[in-house]
């Protein structure tokens, strides 16, 4: 019933990043959230009743998908400073963000505690991700395959570098 949009008005002032949700058959406005100057690394993304947004600065921001207030806030850096990009997944009660120093981090999706942090991937900040079925893509220019449960590398295939996109399709084993 509802369009999760984030927009991001370049010059405008310290209110210029908006995450929204939308009417899906009108369009009406139904709730914002200003994340005010901080730059989103990537498109927001749903879990049950939640909205999950990060920023450039590693701030994982968690909404309600109702109310669009906000119930926490975490810092999912490691102290590197690095730049994430395209670095924000959800499934299985966990939100899983690259931490800029080569790892990858899961917060609790109910309270933003860390739940782990996976070993060095050494695929640098700027990861795609995915999680589907307890399973964890990360990839840049290397495909690394990760336990969502406790980011355990289970598998990696080296891709040639900037293959432009990683798409995933995972199935429960019967």
């Amino acid at each position: 019933d509802r369009v999760i949009a984030l927009f991001r008005y370049n010059g405008a002032p310290s209110d210029s990043t908006i995450v929204a949700a939308l009417d899906r058959n009108t369009g009406a406005v139904l709730w914002r959230f200003a994340m005010g100057g901080a730059y989103p690394a990537s498109a927001p993304v749903v879990l049950s009743d939640r909205v999950f947004v990060v920023s450039l600065a590693h701030d994982v921001v968690a909404l309600s998908l109702t109310t669009g207030a906000k119930l926490w806030q975490a810092d999912a850096s490691d102290g590197s400073g690095g730049i994430v990009m395209d670095g924000i997944t959800a499934c299985d009660g966990r939100v899983i963000v690259p931490t800029g120093s080569g790892r990858v981090r899961a917060l609790n999706a109910e309270s933003g505690a860390v739940l782990w942090n996976s070993e060095n991937v050494k695929l640098g900040s700027n990861m795609m991700l995915q999680c589907l079925h307890g399973t964890v893509l990360a990839y840049i220019g290397d495909l690394r395959i990760l336990r969502a449960s406790d980011g355990t590398r289970l598998a990696s295939y080296p891709l040639r570098p900037f293959a432009a996109f990683i798409e995933g399709a995972t199935r429960e084993a019967s």
